[in-house]
């Protein structure tokens, strides 16, 4: 069985994603943050990514890595979330009430930003984005694709934010699809 370690937006509740995700994935979903080189596959979504990415480079994870909806740099996504209510956020992330995490701390992610720096990543990523994402457009992910040696960049129409729950079938057989053992 395939093991993927799921490093969740501070937006999403995580009984949302797991349960939406449940009924298609054949692998377990786990949502701490254990041993990583254990997992066949990393999956990071949003904020997520930032500690995703910095675990992986710290444990010269060499497996699969699918960033869904990644941004590096914190400061612009900061600008309006300090002051936006769970309303304003469901509605720009493209979520419903029931979806958003009301227990969030923005405490965590003020100021951060990571470096993608290819040479520390000895993986094979994948780049998951949809091009309605009102959060940022697609630039960010092709800058993005820049920073890494021959990613595989999947790009929705639609999906927003998080097409992992707009399209959880297909995106867990993408992920069943690539990840190895």
């Amino acid at each position: 069985m395939t093991k993927a370690l799921i490093f969740n937006d501070i937006f999403i509740n995580n009984n949302k994603l797991a349960k939406t995700l449940s009924p298609y994935f054949k692998f377990e979903i786990y949502e701490r943050h254990d041993d990583i080189n254990s997992f066949s596959c990393l999956i990071g979504i949003g904020s997520g990514c930032f500690q995703l990415l910095e675990k992986a480079e710290k444990n010269k994870f060499k497996k699969d890595i699918f960033l869904i909806s990644c941004y590096l740099d914190f400061d612009r996504f900061l600008h309006w979330t300090l002051k936006a209510n769970n309303k304003e956020i469901s509605q720009k992330i493209g979520i419903d009430d029931e979806t958003i995490n009301k227990e969030y701390s923005l405490s965590e992610l003020a100021g951060k930003k990571y470096f993608l720096n290819k040479n520390k990543f000895e993986c094979k990523f994948h780049l998951i984005y949809s091009l309605d994402n009102k959060m940022f457009d697609t630039n960010d992910a092709l800058k993005i694709v820049d920073l890494i040696d021959y990613p595989r960049l999947h790009i929705f129409e639609e999906g927003g934010f998080a097409p992992i729950l707009k399209f959880p079938e297909y995106i867990s057989n993408l992920i069943l699809g690539e990840c190895k053992e």
